[in-house]
């Protein structure tokens, strides 16, 4: 049986990771904290389910999904003011990178879905490929050659510029491309509840 330190330890270096998801399905840093505390709080007490041997990330990863969607459920008695707060916080930075972003964004619209799905995983929400691998229930390699062919495909589209332009604002691209990989991760997380 795991021993109390050792399940501490292992927890407390799954810490970024967890972070990195909860940010990805909040959209908030803030929200996303609370989320990981909870989670944690939930893990620890729920540890003696934990069986050895097993995937702790994924035991742990379940967890935090599991409390997000019970803040959803929650959330509809809420009046959420984040719109309001983000449009009046907003400091418009440097325009070329913002304009790159953007860009990247239209650009990605061109890719197919499994190729843009794997860039997501990768690149935007941080995964490794063996993690992004298990969640779109595929082979490592092919997480790997699905971004390695993205890349190129991006490179050529870009280099080109021979993409689609749809009149959103170039300063909301982040926040797309962050509404695009929650999707994909949500999708994909269906995708395994289905099968």
């Amino acid at each position: 049986m795991r021993s109390d330190e050792t399940f501490s330890d292992d927890l407390v270096a799954l810490l970024p990771r967890m972070t990195k998801w909860a940010r990805l399905l909040t959209r908030h840093p803030q929200n996303a904290d609370d989320l990981v505390q909870e989670a944690l709080v939930r893990a620890w007490a729920n540890r003696a389910q934990f069986s050895p041997g097993t995937n702790l990330q994924a035991w742990v990863f379940r967890i935090v999904w599991r409390q997000f969607l019970s803040g959803k459920r929650r959330s509809w008695r809420e009046v959420e003011l984040e719109p309001f707060h983000e449009r009046a916080m907003t400091c418009e930075g440097d325009q070329d990178a913002v304009l790159s972003l953007d860009e990247l964004r239209l650009a990605m619209s061109l890719l197919s879905e499994d190729r843009r799905a794997a860039l997501l995983l990768i690149g935007v929400a941080g995964l490794s490929y063996g993690e992004a691998a298990a969640i779109s229930l595929c082979a490592t390699g092919t997480i790997k050659s699905r971004v390695g062919l993205a890349r190129t495909q991006l490179h050529r589209i870009l280099a080109a510029g021979d993409y689609p332009r749809d009149g959103a604002r170039a300063h909301l691209a982040s926040s797309a491309i962050n509404q695009a990989t929650t999707g994909v991760v949500r999708t994909l997380a269906n995708a395994r509840r289905a099968a």
